[in-house]
């Protein structure tokens, strides 16, 4: 396998058009510069911006809703600049 190849291995129960998602994402991260080894983290963070977003879909989400998960990130006490660059 190349280092333009997804190695992502997906979760039990993905449905395959989630699987494609992920796989296109990677691909994505990759293309900016991340690292072999690191999409798991920014698929995490993610994750976790599309949970935040519910109800609505992530097709959805305009730059308002990006703004403001950023913001509520840098609000927690835990969060590095390291983490707001990776979400």
């Amino acid at each position: 396998m190349n280092n333009e190849e997804c190695d992502r291995v997906p979760s039990q129960g993905e449905r395959p058009e989630e699987s494609r998602f992920w796989e296109r994402y990677w691909e994505a991260v990759r293309r900016r510069g991340v690292k072999l080894g690191r999409e798991q983290w920014y698929e995490l963070d993610c994750v976790r911006f599309i949970r935040w977003l519910k109800p609505r879909r992530l097709r959805e989400a305009v730059a308002k809703d990006v703004t403001e998960w950023l913001r509520l990130l840098a609000g927690q006490p835990d969060t590095g600049v390291w983490k707001l660059r990776q979400a």
